[in-house]
């Protein structure tokens, strides 16, 4: 009676683990994602919050399944990049009303493009900042899904033209 408890309780740790090493590759691309965002934004206004880290995670993860969970494959690299910029943009207004009342993690107030009707947390201009970011991130996090076993290899449709960027050379 005590080695089949012993048994069962092994086989369910064992599930556990294996559960467990489904969600390590996911906590990668959050983790590479908010301190990538974050080193963006330290390069670009020498300071950064912790709120970012999380937001940029969150961004990441959405971004990495732009392609294989929200639209089909084969769906335009441009449609993608927008997609990629409009779910940013709602995370950033999203993470503004919860943590950036008081203005003091970014400030669009004064900034030319705030859109006011959604309390000064978004700005045209960073929408099409998360869409430049988007062209590099969304090959970067495909690869990451790619080489952590989560995908298959990734192409980009842009228009009629088929882009293979990790396709070996014959």
């Amino acid at each position: 009676m005590e080695n089949l408890m012993k048994a069962r309780l092994q086989r369910k740790n064992q599930q556990r683990r294996i559960k467990m090493k489904k969600w390590i590759p996911y906590g990668v691309i959050f983790c590479v994602s908010g301190i990538l965002y974050m080193l963006i934004e330290f390069l670009w206004r020498g300071y950064s919050h912790w709120t970012m880290f999380l937001c940029a995670g969150l961004c990441g993860l959405v971004m990495a399944n732009i392609n294989d969970v929200l639209m089909k494959p084969d769906t335009d690299f441009r449609i993608q990049v927008a997609a990629a910029a409009l779910s940013c943009t709602a995370a950033e207004f999203l993470f503004g009303v919860a943590f950036n009342r008081d203005f003091s993690i970014w400030d669009y107030r004064n900034i030319w493009g705030t859109i006011h009707w959604l309390g000064d947390q978004v700005n045209v201009i960073f929408i099409l900042m998360w869409a430049l970011i988007a062209i590099f991130a969304l090959p970067f996090l495909d690869w990451m899904q790619w080489k952590l076993g989560l995908a298959e290899e990734p192409y980009y449709k842009i228009g009629r033209w088929t882009w293979r960027p990790w396709e070996e050379k014959k």
